[in-house]
């Protein structure tokens, strides 16, 4: 790049010199022999040459907002931000028709060798006996399920998913790198970086045929739904680790996409040698489960045992033919490096035909000749592990001493060792550090089985390559779409359709019991963290208008304010119990430690991280409207949490009120947008709960204790401005703050959105609209609870409340809130045991077998 370059020079022409700059391993994209772009990347050049570098810049920026706003990222509330990052190129990679169609056939052919290999592994071991394949490569490997044995005899493709990682070489053939058996990671990944692409790279997409990818997933879904032929709606469910799993977000994403149910481990539990999924209506049972966690984490019983991520269980309910789960359990021996070396042995074995489609050269130890070619050429030479995907490691950038390390651990344990040759990578353009550079990648091809074959995503994921410190996860560094030029595809048609075929047919929407607690903390959460908001602008408030001529009484006030946060901060009662001068000075600089987070165990940004968990763990509940308002509630707490305690009170103020505005923006589409199903009711139960809670709360607080008539109207100004209501009151009242119309407005107003008496009633409905048992004319024990608390408020008398004895003391308000908290916590441990843990039905189910 010359250094009086314009910016709005094209892109080509500004970084050409840097890209041909680079001329190690074959070129994707720039063809030697005619020095110019190779023709399948013309049409693409073309456009990129009338595009200036600010316009390119721009567009990638958008590109990366847009990945931002809909929350792909690995878990955004991790403290560790590199776990956070997604970047998708703004330059595709690009591949023509004739490589496309040697890619689908070989893809076909390998997966086809895959399965038949799993087949007889799991059956017959002929390939064991006669000695194709050592035996020692698979018996002696933990990935070999033993208790899988002989449970896929009459399926005839166990594999239903399979893919491979893929680069050329330097002559420019494809050559398979490592196989993926066990999840298809990394294909929702793929569809959600067309969508990016096709949005901001729209004339580029629109101006080249390029295949698009819903057949694959219309493929998909049709191949689940047939393995269940005696049901016509199979309960199919995606079975993720949740939401600490790096690919979470993926796993939401097709389950929303495909209409599946997205659940954990303990959403599923097996009974009568069946699998049945805890929803809100009660059990349901499964057909069909898409596995995203390891072989041996599905079931605790036969596999490992301290595994929280499957079913316990799982397997015995599999071999009785009453679950189907994909991909099969003990899939994960085919991904076992030591394996590859027999792949073109067994492919001639079973079919008599060579790999169209070669695979890297690789060697494993556990053969003598093997290992002493690996010892004598151990620079060139990439080393793997057999038995678990660890970092590669390179001898040739180890020092002699580390060297000399390897050479010996492989002489002590070959078995354990396979080495590949060192692959000088493919490249391909890629916008990298600003540049339009040369990068090595790899693609990630994907098929699923289709009949009595297979179906080939017409696209990929392609990723740049780091060697010295490359992970075996496919997400790290940056991601390209994939676009297959010339395919002859069918006219694009939604896959939406089959799902809301499926949807119609079904009646109405499932809501697991995972689901539905994870909302309801959502809902109080949320609310919770608006309480919090809104108390800390009062305590600044009062800060401000401080008056030393009432410093006593100003100051006590202040600390009982900030009191207000002790219930689910109980570290500031040890801060306030150090303070040796409680003075303004003091309660400042305590405000400045709970809202920037440098102290107090995180402060208010912990009550919003709260929140974020909850809300991320339920990712395929939200739309993405819902998600963008999601992540502005993340970035508003992140630039909280990482401003400088030193900020004026002006800046705290805007800051709040910002973090405020996105909350009500959340409560406010959500109240329009979301579906009045199970879900909607629980995430509303949370809210009412939790408001009703922090009413109590804050009032206990304030006005238990009766003061002075000067300074009890500055305590019910500070309860109405905490509550929003200060307004609503004087517009209602006309008259100053009196605790009569104060208690009349926040607790007894059936009315009023904010009192406690129209939480209870809304909870009351909301109870209501739980499912129960038909024809149980009975009250549910949380029936009973919120008629008990709602009955409390509708027959007290305010008079009463009112009172207080010669200490000062409102013992009968005192005495009211702590019935309605005992009520209201009692609600809420009747609604987890009946809804979320289903143990009160589990204890019905055991009395009923008892009994007879």
């Amino acid at each position: 790049m010359t250094d009086n370059a314009s910016p709005d020079e094209s892109l080509l022409a500004r970084h050409m010199g840097d890209y041909l700059a680079d001329t190690r391993g074959y070129d994707e994209f720039w063809d030697n022999q005619t020095s110019s772009p190779r023709p399948h990347w013309q049409n693409l050049v073309q456009q990129l040459e009338k595009l200036p570098e600010s316009d390119f810049r721009a567009r990638q920026q958008l590109i990366h907002k847009q990945l931002q706003e809909i929350g792909v990222t690995y878990s955004f509330a991790k403290e560790d931000d590199s776990r956070r990052a997604w970047e998708l190129d703004a330059i595709p990679y690009v591949l023509d028709q004739a490589s496309w169609q040697h890619l689908n056939a070989g893809m076909r052919q390998r997966a086809k060798l895959l399965n038949a290999v799993f087949k007889d592994l799991y059956g017959p071991r002929e390939l064991l006996t006669s000695g194709v394949i050592p035996a020692q490569v698979i018996l002696n490997s933990e990935q070999y399920i033993r208790p899988a044995h002989g449970l896929y005899e009459h399926i005839a493709q166990p594999l239903m998913f399979y893919s491979a990682d893929i680069t050329r070489d330097p002559e420019g053939q494809l050559v398979v790198i490592r196989d993926k058996t066990q999840m298809p990671t990394g294909v929702g990944y793929c569809l959600e970086n067309r969508v990016a692409m096709s949005r901001v790279m729209s004339s580029e997409f629109s101006s080249a045929e390029i295949a698009r990818l819903s057949s694959f997933f219309k493929t998909w879904h049709g191949a689940f739904t047939s393995l269940v032929p005696h049901n016509r709606t199979p309960n199919i469910v995606m079975l993720s680790a949740g939401a600490a799993d790096e690919t979470y977000f993926e796993h939401a994403y097709l389950a929303a996409y495909l209409g599946y149910n997205l659940v954990l481990g303990a959403d599923l539990t097996v009974r009568d040698s069946k699998v049945w999924l805890k929803t809100l209506d009660g059990l349901e049972q499964v057909d069909v489960i898409l596995r995203w966690v390891d072989d041996q984490l599905c079931d605790s019983l036969e596999l490992q045992e301290d595994s929280v991520c499957g079913v316990p269980g799982l397997l015995h309910a599999a071999r009785q033919g009453n679950v189907i789960v994909i991909n099969p359990i003990g899939a994960g021996i085919l991904e076992n490096s030591a394996l590859m070396p027999y792949l073109p042995a067994v492919c001639e074995h079973l079919f008599d035909e060579s790999l169209i489609i070669p695979q890297i050269e690789s060697h494993w130890c556990g053969v003598e000749q093997a290992r002493q070619h690996t010892l004598a050429n151990l620079d060139k030479m990439v080393i793997k592990r057999a038995d678990h995907h660890a970092k590669n490691q390179y001898p040739s950038s180890m020092s002699e001493t580390e060297r000399e390390a390897l050479r010996q651990s492989i002489a002590a344990s070959p078995g354990d060792y396979v080495a590949q040759d060192f692959l000088e990578f493919s490249r391909a353009p890629a916008w990298s550090n600003a540049k339009f550079q040369a990068k090595p990648i790899k693609i990630r091809s994907f098929a699923i089985a289709e009949q009595d074959s297979y179906r080939v995503l017409p696209g990929a994921l392609t990723r740049l390559v780091y060697y010295k410190s490359q992970q075996e996860s496919p997400f790290t560094g940056l991601l390209k779409d994939t676009w297959v030029l010339g395919e002859s595809e069918e006219n694009h048609s939604s896959l939406w359709q089959l799902v809301g075929e499926q949807a119609a047919y079904r009646g109405h929407e499932q809501i697991t019991s995972r689901t539905a607690e994870s909302l309801f903390w959502v809902g109080r959460n949320i609310e919770r963290s608006e309480s919090q908001v809104r108390l800390v602008r009062a305590i600044l408030v009062r800060l401000t208008e401080y008056s030393p001529g009432h410093e006593e009484d100003a100051l006590g006030h202040i600390e009982q304010l900030i009191t207000g946060l002790m219930t689910h901060h109980p570290q500031i009662a040890d801060a306030l119990s150090q303070i040796k001068d409680k003075g303004r000075s003091a309660y400042w600089w305590m405000m400045r430690q709970f809202v920037f987070g440098t102290d107090l165990n995180g402060g208010l940004t912990a009550t919003f991280g709260f929140f974020l968990n909850s809300a991320f763990s339920v990712r395929d509940y939200w739309s993405g409207d819902t998600w963008r308002i999601i992540d502005e509630i993340n970035q508003a707490a992140r630039r909280i949490k990482y401003s400088k305690p030193t900020r004026s009170v002006s800046d705290m103020q805007e800051l709040l009120n910002e973090l405020l505005d996105s909350v009500s923006a959340f409560l406010g589409h959500a109240a329009e947008s979301l579906s009045r199903d199970g879900g909607w009711v629980m995430l509303e139960a949370g809210r009412r709960l939790e408001r009703a809670h922090q009413i109590m709360n804050l009032s206990e607080i304030l006005l238990s204790q009766a003061t002075e008539e000067e300074m009890e109207s500055l305590v019910l100004d500070s309860l109405l401005y905490s509550q929003e209501s200060l307004a609503t009151h004087r517009r209602r009242y006309r008259v100053e703050q009196r605790i009569e119309t104060v208690l009349e407005l926040l607790l007894l107003n059936a009315d009023y959105p904010r009192s406690l008496c129209y939480q209870l009633k809304i909870l009351r409905q909301l109870v209501k609209e739980m499912p129960k048992e038909q024809n149980d004319s009975r009250l549910e024990r949380h029936e009973k609870m919120i008629l008990s608390a709602l009955t409390r408020i509708q027959l007290c008398e305010l008079s009463e409340l009112v009172e207080a004895n010669e200490e000062g003391k409102r013992e009968n308000l005192q005495a009211l809130i702590e019935d309605v908290n005992a009520d209201l916590l009692a609600l809420a441990e009747a609604i987890s045991q009946i809804y979320f843990s289903h143990t009160e039905a589990a204890t019905q189910l055991l009395q009923g077998q008892v009994s007879s």
